[in-house]
């Protein structure tokens, strides 16, 4: 509108400029009455207006439109070069990701209170960035109210768990809980999308971070005592495990010894009763030759004593009677019957 208005008083001014101009030559009879035409000259001040019918966004950036007859425009201006009304103003917005650290202190379930030091990145939407502006009348949300989301979405989240479980095996469960929380409290209050949050640093008070360290140092013993009693139990079964092995070790060679001495006890049998088979069928033979004239037991004692004498070495036996002689004969015979 002030472009408007400087505008007219300039077109006006000159005008009426140019006419006192024509006027005072024409009094002095250096120009005639066509002159005048050049009044309308003083229009071309309204050029000026054609400055305020463009706008140039530039990158990661959009438009906010003030109309100054219909306020506060949700629609927006996007990247590039676009027109506009002369009665329009346009501020300008990033959409790019901001970046905000925040020390928000908060209470747990069970009553304790923790500084947490946070780190959000979010952004603005082009497409929300009309309802962002109104909401904030800025191009920026402060940190006063910020901070206030924060708080709000970090309490409903921290209130849920003790501050030894925020401490510990809990603190990335609370964290997801919290962005989800501020997630929707800042889209729904201020049209603002949420990126991430981070962590950096939770401080609960030198006496929670000492129990929270004598109780780290304990589970650590238990922990290592645990694995002592693991390994003692592993040792203890290793050994019976390796008793067992050399007692079945010594049960399977014992077995297999005794095998042997059978196998060859059985081998020393065999041969015996081969032997003695074959003995017997040479008296049988002899016999069926000389059944005329020798009795059996006297092929028997002739075989014998051939088989004797052949096997020989010339060393007489130590032990040697009649009588064991002729129960070896008499087994033969008796074989034989």
């Amino acid at each position: 509108m002030s472009i408007l208005i400087l505008s007219i008083i300039l077109s006006i001014t000159l005008m009426i400029g140019i006419f006192i101009v024509v006027l005072y030559f024409q009094h002095k009879g250096r120009v005639n009455k066509r002159a005048f035409m050049f009044v309308p000259l003083g229009l071309l001040a309204m050029l000026l207006l054609l400055s305020e019918c463009f706008v140039t966004i530039k990158a990661n950036e959009v438009g906010i439109v003030y109309d100054e007859f219909g306020g506060l425009q949700e629609e927006v201006k996007y990247e590039g070069f676009q027109t506009k009304s002369i009665f329009q103003h346009i501020t300008r917005i990033s959409t790019s990701n901001r970046t905000s650290q925040i020390k928000i202190d908060a209470q747990t379930i069970d009553s304790s209170y923790a500084t947490f030091s946070i780190t959000i990145i979010y952004k603005v939407e082009a497409a929300n960035a009309g309802k962002f502006y109104k909401s904030t009348n800025s191009v920026e949300i402060s940190q006063q109210q910020l901070s206030s989301l924060v708080k709000e979405a970090l309490q409903s989240s921290s209130i849920k768990y003790e501050i030894y479980s925020i401490l510990g095996d809990k603190l990335e469960e609370v964290r997801v809980d919290f962005t989800e929380n501020l997630k929707e409290i800042i889209f729904e209050r201020y049209n603002i999308t949420l990126i991430s949050t981070s962590f950096d640093e939770i401080d609960a008070g030198t006496r929670i971070e000492e129990i929270i360290k004598n109780k780290a140092e304990a589970l650590q013993q238990i922990e290592i005592a645990e694995a002592e009693k693991q390994k003692a139990t592993i040792d203890a079964e290793t050994k019976k495990i390796q008793a067992e092995a050399e007692a079945a070790v010594e049960k399977i060679k014992a077995e297999a010894e005794a095998e042997i001495v059978k196998i060859a006890a059985d081998a020393e049998a065999y041969k015996v009763e081969k032997e003695k088979s074959a003995i017997i069928e040479m008296i049988d033979s002899i016999y069926q030759q000389y059944n005329s004239s020798l009795t059996y037991e006297q092929c028997s004692e002739i075989v014998l004593q051939t088989i004797f004498f052949d096997k020989w070495n010339g060393e007489l036996p130590e032990v040697l009677t009649s009588d064991s002689l002729s129960s070896l004969i008499g087994s033969l015979i008796s074989g034989s019957n």
